[in-house]
Order: structure tokens, then sequence, then C-alpha cells
């Protein structure tokens, strides 16, 4: 190529490369211009963001599209440097005639900053006849943080310490500042050249901040789609404003393959609108549905807290209400955040039948996406989004310089990260979560979440930890424009002080707020007065469950044994796996039942699911008579929230009061005729006024590992002994209150006191390293030093360490180690079991021939084997086991059977919970 002067000299510089193709470079012009084009189309498709990112930066909405454009264009200015082009050596060759001599390795994102930096300081570039009022320098100091999410494109802000280390000289050379200076200009004039009036600059840098987390995720997505093989290379030089014009016409094209279009939402609201059982008279609405239907929304950005018993229709309530909000132009799309996998794949199977009806019909489908790491594994999950199936045209460089398009591909594939760029996401809320966390990618997330309505189902269901990085989701989430509705049927106010706490922090609200107690209820947060609506419950949802007490396991089975046998079904709910199967051996000794299932989290994968689909089948809506009659299930907390199931009795491990209640929701739970009164048994230790602070542990040593506020307990037994019973809704409010507020009686005496002051202690330990963790909306995208970490790694829960267990069947007549689940379709996902590694932390005791087929298997696994720890099971009789020894050099072993599940063993004790 022959060598270019003067403003030529920007066409010197490539910006992509590719061994397969030809031309086999991309010119870096152009590839900033692809770049641009996509989010210029992004934010012409989608008002919504062009309308919060005027309100934030106080510009008019005509200037955001050009004035984000010209953002976008220069996010790749670092790559104008010798440093960066010389890492092609052949190529640095054919465009500039010699061998690169500058080979540092600062990241090309951090050299965006350095060169715009030594541009202010030293041309005499001018752009304010076009750009702002003001010289470059004040736009740099009011826009600061634009200009981080900009450079920032590959997942975290600039590093300022690396920029500030690194002496110009040794990255580029006065050339390719001349080149950088050129095309900031050209820039400047192809977008904001018929600006009708000048970008203002503002007094300081914090009115960017708290907007520029929502650009830096606009500026990732562009930069990824503008990556990919949409845009064709051109090596030839086209004038910038030609280019301009076909660039733009690609990324029209390439947004709908991308999950990215945008459609019309349908005007027809209400619940009659969106779920067609109560338009065709099938079902009546709830006065719940009814009220979010017509209620009066104001101006936003709004957070809506719905209290409501279990079957009182809170999840059509929530979607009726956020397509409301929807049509008022404050979402495009909805994002369900649930706590568990289960949650998320029961919210999925009823998201799928109504979601469409959200949008107007057109020519695209809105896309539906189930977004946790299992969610391959649903029967019902079904692909609608992702990039075009596209081969890498990019070249590897050093290390810290990996191809934008084989992240975004890899980010992309990942539908549990992807689902927050679908129209509908559900999936768990660590998804969400990680938006507020110091890690690469974040704020793609909250980009993804800031255009929808936020909906978090069983917001009572974490813990401190988890609650406090919710906080910081509600208050990115207001910051950004976006509205959330909450919703539980057991929130101590407490709780939803905080909720609302994190919200107005983020909104700038400043909410007087006089809580009501008034069940079920309606919170809602505005830019108006705060509104609580009461609404009545749903007819036939009003309970009245008596409670008896047990205080032996001897008395629970006799009183299981005896409503079995007259033809009813029980549950009973242990507080761990451990304690569920020693109550499932016990009863399978007694013969008390027609059939006894035991049903918790340590089974296979595959089996788990099968035993889920028996359980549905066994108790669901469509269970008979018959079939339910002398059934036993015993299981853990997995029955509490996700399946649809009911019993005729039901007996509980003591547990906080909200879960009690939660628990006696599956308690004639379908209108099965004429039933006696429902009975809610529940397992506790005797009644004792003034407790030692063993109370609990010494009847459940497992269960007070689980439930560490003790306090709580004797409170939940004390208050339940002299109810007598469980009124929802009249005494919900009640319930959950005299429990949770310490200043309301039963008061919990001293030696239970001093025990959970402790527990206390670590739970705020837990919640100030949330607060330390979570970045901080106002400060704006900055990086602190030593925070940021890699987005694969899960720092949403703050639990103890676990691992993966993969099991294999040891075939003794072939010596051959197999897959347990070796015929399923993912048949690795499906012998896989999360276990504790405390627990777990063993070496298989096995012979020669057995660990060299554990070996063989290893290096056929995707990773090597690394991912998992197999555990070779060995048959015998109606089971399986494998000796092992304990990390503590303790001789044990591991059981497995489709009936019981794991349990590790050592002298007859069981380590399974």
């Amino acid at each position: 190529m022959i060598l270019m002067q003067g403003a030529d000299r920007m066409y010197q510089y490539w910006g992509k490369t590719s061994k397969d193709c030809e031309p086999h470079y991309h010119l870096l012009v152009y590839h900033s211009l692809d770049v641009a084009a996509v989010g210029n189309r992004i934010l012409l498709h989608h008002p919504i963001l062009v309308s919060r990112i005027s309100t934030a930066l106080n510009i008019n909405q005509d200037q955001v599209i050009p004035f984000i454009s010209f953002l976008l264009a220069i996010h790749d200015l670092g790559k104008f440097s010798e440093s960066f082009q010389g890492m092609v050596k052949d190529l640095f060759l054919e465009m500039h005639g010699r061998e690169p001599r500058l080979c540092n390795q600062l990241h090309h994102s951090n050299l965006g900053i350095k060169i715009f930096e030594n541009i202010l300081d030293t041309s005499d570039l001018n752009l304010t006849d076009r750009l702002c009022d003001g010289d470059l320098y004040e736009f740099y100091l009011g826009y600061k943080f634009c200009l981080n999410a900009s450079f920032g494109h590959h997942g975290m802000p600039p590093d300022m310490g690396k920029i500030n280390y690194t002496s110009l000289h040794l990255v580029c050379n006065d050339d390719d500042i001349s080149a950088a200076s050129d095309f900031l200009h050209e820039s400047a004039y192809l977008f904001l050249n018929d600006l009708n009036s000048k970008i203002p600059i503002p007094d300081s840098d914090t009115v960017s901040a708290q907007i520029s987390w929502l650009i830096a995720g606009l500026v990732i997505i562009s930069d990824w789609i503008g990556s990919s093989g949409f845009f064709p290379f051109q090596n030839e030089k086209i004038p910038l404003d030609v280019y301009w014009k076909q660039s733009l016409d690609i990324a029209d094209r390439a947004l709908p393959v991308c999950g990215l279009s945008d459609y019309k939402v349908n005007p027809e609201t209400g619940i009659r609108s969106l779920f067609p059982v109560f338009s065709a008279g099938g079902r009546t609405p709830s006065p719940l549905q009814e009220a979010v239907s017509t209620l009066e929304l104001g101006t936003g950005p709004h957070l809506f807290i719905i209290e409501e018993s279990t079957g009182g229709g809170k999840t059509e309530a929530a979607v009726t209400l956020a397509h409301r909000l929807m049509n008022e132009g404050y979402g495009e799309g909805i994002y369900v955040g649930l706590p568990t996998m289960a949650t998320a794949n029961a919210m999925y199977e009823r998201m799928k039948d109504c979601y469409q009806r959200l949008y107007c019909p057109g020519e695209s489908r809105p896309s539906l996406i189930l977004a946790h790491g299992s969610r391959h594994l649903s029967d019902s999950f079904i692909q609608t989004i992702g990039p075009p199936d596209v081969q890498s045209t990019e070249m590897d460089y050093l290390q810290g310089e990996e191809s934008g398009e084989a992240v975004c591909a890899r980010w992309l594939a990942d539908h549990k990260k992807s689902s927050l760029l679908a129209s509908i996401g559900v999936g768990t809320i660590d998804q969400g979560l990680t938006g507020v966390l110091p890690v690469k990618h974040q704020s793609l997330r909250l980009f993804g979440i800031a255009r929808n309505i936020l909906i978090v189902d069983e917001v009572h269901a974490y813990d401190r930890f988890m609650n406090r990085l919710l906080r910081s989701l509600l208050s990115f989430h207001a910051a950004l424009g976006g509205s959330a509705i909450l919703l539980s049927a057991t929130l101590p106010k407490s709780q939803k002080e905080e909720y609302i706490s994190g919200f107005t922090n983020g909104a700038g609200y400043a909410p007087n707020l006089d809580f009501v107690s008034e069940y079920p209820l309606i919170t809602h947060i505005y830019s108006g007065e705060p509104e609580q609506i009461p609404v009545l419950c749903r007819s036939g949802t009003e309970r009245d469950i008596e409670v008896t007490f047990f205080h032996s396991t001897e008395a629970v089975t006799e009183y299981l044994e005896k409503e079995l046998k007259s033809g009813k079904c029980a549950c009973w709910i242990r507080n761990t796996v451990s304690d569920a199967v020693s109550a499932y051996q016990m009863m399978e000794k007694r013969e008390v039942a027609s059939k006894i299932l035991l049903f918790h989290a340590r089974f296979a994968m595959g089996d788990r699911l099968e035993r889920e689909r028996e359980v549905l089948a066994q108790f669901g809506t469509q269970s008979s008579d018959e079939e339910r009659r002398g059934v036993l299930l015993i299981a853990t907390q997995v029955v509490e929230q996700s399946l649809d199931i009911d019993f005729d009795v039901m007996v509980t491990d003591l547990a906080p009061i909200d879960l009690v209640i939660q628990r006696a929701g599956r308690l004639h739970r379908h209108n099965r005729g004429l039933r006696d009164k429902p009975v809610l048994g529940i397992y506790s230790p005797p009644f004792d006024s003034n407790p030692g602070d063993s109370w609990y542990s010494e009847l459940f040593p497992g269960g007070a590992y689980v439930y560490q506020y003790h306090g709580l307990l004797w409170k939940t037994a004390e208050l339940l002994r002299s109810e007598v019973s469980i009124r929802t809704p009249d005494r919900s409010r009640f319930l959950i209150e005299s429990v949770y507020d310490s200043q309301l009686p039963p008061y919990v005496p001293s030696a239970l006191t001093d025990r959970d002051k402790q527990t206390e202690n670590e739970d705020r330990r837990a919640e100030g390293l949330a607060g330390n963790r979570a970045l901080k909306v106002s400060r704006g995208y900055e990086l602190e030093s030593g925070l940021w970490g890699e987005d694969d790694v899960d720092k949403t829960r703050l639990a103890d360490p676990t691992i993966q267990v993969l099991l294999c069947r040891w075939d003794p007549i072939h010596n051959v180690l197999s897959l347990w689940r070796d015929m399923d379709q993912y048949s690795i996902d499906m012998s896989r079991i999360t276990v504790s590694q405390r627990r777990y932390d063993v070496r298989v005791n096995v012979g020669p021939l057995i660990e060299s087929e554990m070996e063989r298997l290893s290096s056929v696994l995707p990773d090597g084997g690394k991912r998992d720890r197999i555990i070779p099971l060995i048959p015998i009789n109606d089971y399986h086991y494998c000796p092992v020894i304990h990390s503590n050099g303790q001789q044990m072993v591991i059981e497995y059977d489709t009936k019981k599940g794991l349990i590790i063993r050592s002298e007859g004790n069981f380590y399974g919970g």
C-alpha cells in the first residue's frame, strides 16, 4: 500500500484482521463507523434509551443519537497506535513500509484514553464549532464517564493507574497522534455538523456519572455486533460519509438477527387482554388482578411491591402491571428474577402462554429466554435469541487483546446471560445481581435490564448478602430510569423498607411513608406521593389451618400412619437432606403408606427431574383421588415454592414463620371437594419459656445450621401455639411482624438472644461485604483498582463452597466406567450433583483398574474432567457405592440409589444434609 500523507493518514490503520478472507484486513476508520452504525440503529429503534440519555445529560432528544454515535465512533481511538498495530507484524510492514518498533502491551481501551488526553494537551484540534460551548478539555471533564464508557468497551472501565504509568512514547508516535486527531475531527464533522444547537457542557462530571453505566452497555453490544461477520472487510479508501450510509444499511439488517428488534407493545392492556381465560369467562380475576388493571400509574420510575397470599394471582398481576408500564413507555420488555432454578422453570412455563400477547402481531417473533445454568435441561425451553452462526474472522493477538467478536459469540451463546437482551427473560436473580458487581461486562446486564420492567418474585427468600445486592440493583435500575415490581406472600416490614430505600436512592425520591397493616397490599413508589392500596383477597383463598405440635419422630410417624391408612395423602417436610433420608428409611420400615417418595436436591440431575415429574403427577392438579390415596412424600425445602402440588395432610419441621406459611400453602391447595379441616403438624422441640441455647440444635443438629436464628424459631413456635391456627390473609401480617420485629411479643429468652447475636454479627459482616463489593451508581463508570474480575465467577451468593460431582457406573463384567445417565441427550449434565465442598472433599479409594477408567473418562470430557469430581459407583445389591478417603483422613463410603439419592457415611452416620 502506498504511504499516505496528511488527512489520508487515518486510512493507514487496520481495525480487524483475518487469515481466511479477502481482503484480509478491515480499516480502522470503517470498523469504527460499523460500531457507530449499530449503536445509532439501536437508539433509533429503542426510543426509551434516547429518552433516558436525554433526561440524564440534559440534552435535547434530537441531539442524543448524533452525540452517542460520535462517542461510539471514537471507541477504538487506542488502535491508532504503533504498539497495537504492530501486533500483526506482516500487516504493519505492508501498511507502513517498515517493521514496528513499539510493542508496549497496554490494552487498546486504555490507549484510547491515553491518546485522547494527549490530543487535549498538545493538539490545536478545535471541535467547539460543532460539538459544544467550550474547549475540548471542558468537554472531557464534563463527559468523563461517558468517554470512559466508550473507551472501556471491553467490559470494564479504563485503568487510569496503568494509563498514567505508561509513557506515551512507548505506545505511539507523532503520526499516530496526528491520524487519531484527524479521525476525531472527521467524526465530529460527520455526526455533529448538522446539530441545531451545541451540546451543553455540564458543570460537573456527576451529570454523566449515572447514565454512563447504560452507555457502557450500549457500546459493548454495539462493538460486538459491529465486529461480527455482518460487516464485510474494506481496505480501499471510501469517503467516510459514503461508507457510513452503507454501514447503516447493514446495521438495520443485523439487529433483528441479534434479537434487538423493536416490537410494538399491544395497546390492549389489563388482565383480560393478556389472559384469555379471564375474558372467556373461564375464571374471574382476583381483586388484586382487577386493581393492577385499572390503578392510576402517575409518572415514574415506578416501584410496586405486591404482597398477597399463595393463590391470589400475583404472577398474572405482575405481568399485567408490567405490560401497562410498557404501554406507558417505561419499558420494552420484562425480566423476571427468581431465587432458584426450579422456581425459574415454573415461571417460564407460565410466561410461555402469554408473552406474545404483550406485543402486537408482526413478522418477527419476540424472544422468550430461560436464564440459568441448566436451562437446556428444561423440556420446554426453546432457544430464540442469538447471533448468526458466523465463523470468527479476527486473529488472536496478545494476551488481554482478545477478539471482541470471539467474546461476543461466547457471551451471546451463554443464554443465562443473553436472556437480559431478550424481549422477555426468565431466570435466577443472580444474572441481574451480577450487573452491580465489578466484573467484566456487568454494564451489558444493566443495559438489558434498564430497557425492561424488572419483576422479582419471592423477594423474602434472600439472605442478607443477596438482599444487599438486590437493593443495589434496585438503585441502579431506578437511576437508569427503570421500573420494578417485587412480589412476596410473606415480606417483613424491615425488608420492605430496605427495598424502598434502595429504589428511591437511585430514583432521587424522598418518600414519606407510614406503613399500613392491611393485607393483601399494593405499595406504589413513584414521583408523586407514595400509595398503599389495600385489596381484598381472592374468594376461596382464605385459609384457617389448624396447628398441632409433635415433639418426637415417633409421634409424627404415628400421626402420619393413622392419616395415610384412612386414605389421605401426606407430606413431611424436613429441613435437611440427612433428616429426610432418615425419615424415609424409618417410614419405609413401618410400611405405613401405599407408596413413599423421597424428594431432595441430592439426586443426579436426570434422576431429580424424573422425581420432580413423578411428584407433580402424584400430587399435582391432574392427579386423581385414587392415585393420591395413602401416598407419602418426604421432602426438603424443594417443595416450598416451585411446585403446584397439594396434600391432604402435612407435617413440617419447625422453621421460621414465613417458611411455615409457605409450606402450609401446599395443604388443601386445590379444590378437591369436601375434605376435613386442614391441619398443619409442626415437629418442634418441647415448649420451654426459658430455654437453653441448645433448645433447637439438640433436636435438629443439621437444621440448626440451616436456620441459625433460633430466637425466630422459638418465637414462631410460641406464636403458633398461642394462635392455634394460621389464618390467611387476616393474620398474615400479624404473624410475620410478630416474629421478625424484636420489639413485639413474644420476647426471645436471653439464652437464645445471646446465641443469635453471633449470627447477627455474621450477617452484618456479610451485608457489609456485599455493600463493599457492590458498585455505586453515583460514582460513574470508573475503575476502582483491584476490584474487577471475570464475569463467569459466581459472586452473587455468600455460601459454603460447592463442587460438581459427576456420578459414573462401574461395570464389573466389562470393566468399563460410564456416565450415570449415559443414554440421556445431556448425559454429563444429567449425571451431575452439586454438593458441599467441605463434606465431599474426598479422594476415591478404588483399585488401579477403576482408576485407569477414571483417567480415560476424564480425557474425553469437554474440559478434561477439571470441572467435576468423578465418583465411580460400584453395584452392590440394590444400590451403588464408592469407598473414599476424606481430606481429614477418615475412611468413608459414598452411596447412591435412585430412591434415596446421594449419601456419604462413616460408621453408620449420615452427612448428606
